[in-house]
């Protein structure tokens, strides 16, 4: 999931539907177009592969950016009778590929440090704190 429980399967690869509502045969997805996906199970780019897939990496055609998407080939690896498992769980995934998700992971984990973590919270206090969004509008102008 992304930071605050809000899931964006449209910025990630997608798993076209539940996987566990249909014995593990469904499609996998990179970055699909909103409303595509009928699930909420998102990839988020960890795997353990098995040779074969290096197969299908070079049957897998570039993208107009160059390159080769993993989640195509585990989709035709999948189809072609290849096994894939899914590791379900629940918490925070944050996407540090974008930048307000790097900033907030960076949040979240500085306030799991105990040496850092009270310096943190009073320096957002005071961002937050009644005139904290004047200081954000002041710093925007600069």
């Amino acid at each position: 999931m992304l930071g605050e429980s809000a899931i964006n399967v449209f910025r990630a690869g997608a798993v076209r539907e539940n996987p566990w509502s249909n014995g593990g045969k469904t499609d996998l997805i990179e970055k699909p177009a909103a409303g595509t996906v009928r699930s909420d199970f998102g990839i988020y780019g960890r795997y353990v592969l098995e040779p074969e897939i290096f197969a299908c990496l070079a049957t897998i055609a570039r993208e107009a950016s160059g390159e080769i998407q993993i989640t195509d080939a585990l989709s035709l690896y999948r189809r072609m009778g290849g096994a894939i498992h899914a590791l379900e769980f629940e918490g925070d995934h944050y996407d540090t590929g974008d930048k307000l998700g790097y900033v907030q992971a960076t949040v979240a984990f500085a306030l799991k440090r105990p040496e850092i973590a009270p310096q943190l919270c009073a320096y957002l206090r005071g961002v937050a704190a009644p005139g904290g969004a004047d200081k954000c509008a002041a710093l925007l102008e600069h």
